[in-house]
Protein backbone atom coordinates (compact mmCIF):
# COMPACT_ATOMS: atom_id res chain seq x y z
CA UNK A 1 0.00 0.00 0.00
CA UNK A 2 1.66 3.29 -1.21
CA UNK A 3 2.19 5.75 1.93
CA UNK A 4 1.71 9.79 1.85
CA UNK A 5 4.43 11.29 2.83
CA UNK A 6 4.01 14.87 3.96
CA UNK A 7 6.31 17.79 2.23
CA UNK A 8 8.36 20.54 2.90
CA UNK A 9 6.44 24.22 1.36
CA UNK A 10 7.41 26.01 -1.64
CA UNK A 11 6.82 29.43 -1.63
CA UNK A 12 6.27 29.88 -5.78
CA UNK A 13 7.79 32.19 -7.75
CA UNK A 14 6.22 35.66 -7.59
CA UNK A 15 4.26 34.17 -4.62
CA UNK A 16 4.37 36.68 -2.43
CA UNK A 17 2.35 39.56 -3.00
CA UNK A 18 0.36 42.51 -1.31
CA UNK A 19 -3.08 41.46 -0.29
CA UNK A 20 -4.56 44.21 -1.06
CA UNK A 21 -3.24 44.27 -4.70
CA UNK A 22 -2.36 40.59 -5.42
CA UNK A 23 0.61 42.04 -7.07
CA UNK A 24 3.77 40.12 -6.32
CA UNK A 25 6.02 42.22 -3.80
CA UNK A 26 9.02 44.37 -5.18
CA UNK A 27 9.49 45.68 -1.39
CA UNK A 28 8.22 45.36 1.50
CA UNK A 29 8.18 47.18 4.99
CA UNK A 30 7.16 46.43 8.20
CA UNK A 31 3.36 45.87 9.19
CA UNK A 32 2.34 45.60 5.64
CA UNK A 33 -0.27 42.78 4.73
CA UNK A 34 0.80 40.34 2.31
CA UNK A 35 -0.15 37.29 0.83
CA UNK A 36 1.89 33.63 0.16
CA UNK A 37 1.11 31.43 -2.31
CA UNK A 38 2.52 28.24 -2.92
CA UNK A 39 2.12 24.20 -2.01
CA UNK A 40 2.04 22.67 1.08
CA UNK A 41 1.83 26.14 3.20
CA UNK A 42 0.17 24.48 6.28
CA UNK A 43 -1.28 21.22 7.08
CA UNK A 44 -4.87 22.77 7.03
CA UNK A 45 -6.78 25.71 6.74
CA UNK A 46 -7.37 27.67 9.29
CA UNK A 47 -8.17 31.61 10.11
CA UNK A 48 -7.03 33.40 13.42
CA UNK A 49 -10.51 34.34 15.71
CA UNK A 50 -9.05 37.32 17.89
CA UNK A 51 -5.99 39.69 18.79
CA UNK A 52 -3.66 39.63 19.08
CA UNK A 53 -2.66 37.14 15.83
CA UNK A 54 -1.47 34.12 16.75
CA UNK A 55 2.34 33.33 14.76
CA UNK A 56 1.07 29.49 13.99
CA UNK A 57 -1.71 28.81 12.28
CA UNK A 58 -3.14 25.20 10.22
CA UNK A 59 0.35 24.02 11.63
CA UNK A 60 2.26 26.73 9.82
CA UNK A 61 4.60 29.57 10.99
CA UNK A 62 6.10 32.44 8.49
CA UNK A 63 9.37 33.90 9.67
CA UNK A 64 11.70 37.36 8.31
CA UNK A 65 15.23 38.25 9.11
CA UNK A 66 15.64 40.01 12.24
CA UNK A 67 18.60 42.03 13.52
CA UNK A 68 18.66 39.01 16.12
CA UNK A 69 17.67 36.01 14.34
CA UNK A 70 13.99 35.08 13.19
CA UNK A 71 10.94 37.07 13.63
CA UNK A 72 7.79 35.19 13.92
CA UNK A 73 4.95 37.17 11.39
CA UNK A 74 1.03 37.36 12.90
CA UNK A 75 -1.02 35.15 10.51
CA UNK A 76 -4.72 36.34 9.40
CA UNK A 77 -5.30 32.56 7.43
CA UNK A 78 -3.56 29.49 6.33
CA UNK A 79 -4.03 26.80 3.95
CA UNK A 80 -1.66 24.47 2.34
CA UNK A 81 -1.91 26.74 -0.84
CA UNK A 82 -2.15 30.10 0.95
CA UNK A 83 -1.03 32.68 4.03
CA UNK A 84 -2.11 35.51 4.82
CA UNK A 85 -0.03 37.80 7.29
CA UNK A 86 1.59 41.14 8.74
CA UNK A 87 5.12 41.97 7.84
CA UNK A 88 6.60 41.93 11.72
CA UNK A 89 8.68 45.30 12.63
CA UNK A 90 12.23 44.56 13.46
CA UNK A 91 12.60 43.31 10.20
CA UNK A 92 16.37 43.94 8.61
CA UNK A 93 16.63 41.34 5.70
CA UNK A 94 15.06 39.96 3.07
CA UNK A 95 14.34 36.49 3.72
CA UNK A 96 10.67 35.07 3.98
CA UNK A 97 10.17 31.46 5.19
CA UNK A 98 7.57 29.20 5.61
CA UNK A 99 7.96 26.17 8.22
CA UNK A 100 5.35 23.17 8.86
CA UNK A 101 6.60 19.86 10.71
CA UNK A 102 7.40 18.70 7.56
CA UNK A 103 10.08 21.35 7.13
CA UNK A 104 10.95 24.55 6.19
CA UNK A 105 10.25 26.55 2.37
CA UNK A 106 13.70 28.12 0.55
CA UNK A 107 13.97 31.32 1.64
CA UNK A 108 12.27 33.99 -0.97
CA UNK A 109 14.40 37.02 -0.86
CA UNK A 110 11.62 40.64 -0.87
CA UNK A 111 13.98 43.61 -0.37
CA UNK A 112 12.94 45.77 2.80
CA UNK A 113 12.23 49.54 2.60
CA UNK A 114 12.21 51.66 5.55
CA UNK A 115 8.82 53.23 5.84
CA UNK A 116 5.31 52.26 4.30
CA UNK A 117 4.44 53.59 0.74
CA UNK A 118 1.14 55.10 0.47
CA UNK A 119 -1.22 55.30 -2.09
CA UNK A 120 -4.34 57.05 -3.20
CA UNK A 121 -7.59 55.16 -5.43
CA UNK A 122 -10.04 57.00 -6.73
CA UNK A 123 -11.97 57.11 -3.36
CA UNK A 124 -11.91 58.95 -0.18
CA UNK A 125 -10.09 55.90 1.35
CA UNK A 126 -5.71 55.73 2.17
CA UNK A 127 -4.33 52.85 1.51
CA UNK A 128 -1.20 51.69 2.83
CA UNK A 129 0.92 49.26 0.62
Amino acid sequence: MPRAFAQAPIIESGGVQNTASNIALTSMTPQMLITIKGQNLAVSTQGANGYPLPTTLGGATVTFTGAAGRLAAPLFYASPTQINAQVPNGIAGPDIVVSTAAGSSAAYQVPVVGCPRLYLRRSPRLILT
